[in-house]
């Protein structure tokens, strides 16, 4: 195991327009505000379009999910 204390640093509130590109819009703001890595403590959103990839079972150490997809409409979450 390992453990950092961390030291929070810069705080940003995104928010993204209607029909902007979630992961282009994502990476645009960061390119611009200097973000390098982060993490997203919550988010609420909505997508009029998503496409899901993941896996049934447990994935072994180094390989990955499956190239299935399941596409969605209208999708709500909040995390």
């Amino acid at each position: 195991m390992r453990a950092h204390e961390l030291t929070v640093g810069r705080t940003f509130g995104v928010t993204f327009d209607h029909g902007e590109d979630f992961f282009e819009a994502l990476s645009s703001f960061c390119r611009d505000n200097g973000v390098r890595q982060g993490y997203i403590p919550s988010f609420i959103g909505a997508f009029a379009e998503a496409e899901i990839v993941g896996a049934c079972e447990k994935l072994s150490s180094g390989s990955t999910a499956s190239k299935s997809t399941s596409s969605l409409s209208l999708v709500a979450f909040a995390l």
